[in-house]
């Protein structure tokens, strides 16, 4: 945690929430005035503030005002970075066990229904397939629904750079990876099929021409998944983009 400069005096410009695993955090942007000798000079303080239990944990940086726009994501990312490495964004709560669907629906929902973005705060949901067929080789396929706008829309819009596109790939593979990874370790004795995943027919009030649109797909065992049930068995992460469409 860095020190607060001595003879500076901040004022809160602004505060946005976000959703950490198992946690909620709370990004603070506060500007003052920094004397050092004869001058004057602007800066920011930028703090990231969470909450484990009952101690309050805050880690701040400092930067000249006139810099601050250029970098605040970079100081964004370092301060996440940073609680990482210091284990409050956990990929799964320690010794969390699930048993059921209803337990692994709640469990999704709990920690990864939400995720900061570099182009802003995006939302999933989740519709989980509890599979019967002998002919698929999976328990559960884990179909991760997705805002629009932080996807093909964002891929395909001129507001963005090309790093912009590519920093909110990497982005939105790393939750899902953290996800599956989450997911296989509370539940090691069962297969998973996941992604981020929609749907829908081209014709819809005949159900006809189903359109499908995946994306970072992953499994935890070898072959297809559609092999004989009985014959596969759970393994770890990989990732299965082979069904998948290009983001």
């Amino acid at each position: 945690m860095k020190v607060r400069p001595k003879g500076a005096k901040f004022k809160e410009t602004s505060r946005t929430s976000v959703n950490l695993v198992n946690q909620k955090g709370t990004f603070l942007e506060l500007t003052g005035d920094l004397k050092i000798g004869d001058y004057i000079y602007k800066i920011k303080n930028y703090m990231l503030v969470t909450v484990d239990n009952t101690n309050i944990h805050i880690i701040m940086t400092f930067i000249p005002d006139y810099l601050y726009d250029l970098y605040k994501e970079v100081l964004k990312n370092s301060l996440l970075s940073f609680e990482s490495k210091e284990k409050i964004l956990t990929s799964t709560p320690k010794n969390y066990e699930i048993s059921t669907l209803t337990e692994l629906k709640d469990f999704l929902e709990d920690n990864f229904s939400e995720l900061e973005t570099c182009i802003g705060t995006t939302k999933f949901s989740f519709v989980i397939d509890e599979n019967d067929r002998s002919y698929c080789s999976y328990d559960y396929w884990i179909q991760v629904g997705y805002e629009y706008n932080f996807f093909e829309s964002a891929m395909n819009s001129i507001k963005y750079s090309d790093e912009q596109k590519d920093k909110l790939r990497n982005e939105l593979k790393a939750h899902q990876e953290k996800l599956a990874k989450a997911v296989i370790s509370a539940m090691p004795n069962k297969k998973f099929y996941g992604g981020y995943y929609t749907s829908w027919y081209k014709y819809p009030n005949l159900k006809v021409d189903l359109q499908t649109r995946s994306y970072f797909s992953w499994k935890n065992f070898d072959g297809s998944i559609f092999s004989e049930y009985n014959t596969i068995k759970p393994s770890g992460f990989r990732w299965y983009e082979d069904l998948d469409d290009k983001l």
